[in-house]
């Protein structure tokens, strides 16, 4: 019963790449012609992130690391903000399983790819919960109050700039408010920021 409500839980995500190194199709791609064509060298890569969200739980990522000499890609599951993998427990989508997507459809790659990655995520999670990393609690923990993943440059852009302008006001204050012209515009900067945050997080609660 846990297992099917595991599954469950994660297959009613939300799947995007998240963070500065965001994993997609064209990334799956390209590591998948690497592995199945090119010859094997000792390095490894990050090749990205995937985030699974929404559905009233908290966020699960995945970080791909490309082995290029062992010819796989290891997966690093993140649930809830916790590491779950310990010790020998390693979940990987290796070279059989390249040439299986590549016997498919171009159409149905991803959607296979996808797949996989959450029947190792299933996997990790059951095993992290036998071993005593990882609680059901935990695991379907609801989200935090607001949506993070959702135009993450947007947000750090806004953030910038009222942290900039907010700075700029406080030194003016601080002055005794010589320059109430530029006071007025950093002003409206600052109401502009915080009505930008409201709109992009206030009112965009995770589903």
């Amino acid at each position: 019963m846990i297992i099917m409500k595991i599954h469950e839980s994660i297959v009613a995500q939300n799947v995007d790449g998240f963070g500065e190194v965001k994993f997609d199709y064209g990334t799956m791609r390209r590591v998948m012609n690497d592995i199945l064509y090119e010859s094997a060298e000792y390095a490894r890569e990050n090749v990205g992130n995937l985030l699974f969200h929404g559905n009233g739980h908290s966020d699960r990522m995945v970080k791909f690391i490309y082995d290029r000499h062992a010819r796989h890609l290891d997966l690093i599951f993140v649930i809830n903000g916790a590491l779950i993998q310990r010790g020998d427990r390693h979940h990987i989508i290796d070279e059989s399983d390249f040439r299986t997507f590549q016997r498919l459809h171009v159409d149905d790659r991803w959607g296979a790819f996808i797949c996989k990655v959450i029947e190792l995520m299933e996997r990790a999670v059951v095993e992290a919960m036998l071993d005593g990393y990882l609680t059901e609690e935990d695991f379907f923990e609801p989200p935090v109050k607001y949506d993070f993943a959702s135009k993450n440059e947007s947000i750090i852009g806004t953030l910038r700039t009222l942290c900039a302008v907010s700075n700029s006001l406080k030194e003016a204050m601080e002055n005794g408010g010589v320059n109430k012209r530029n006071m007025e515009i950093w002003m409206d900067e600052v109401v502009a920021s915080v009505e930008a945050l409201k709109e992009h997080y206030g009112y965009r609660i995770l589903s």
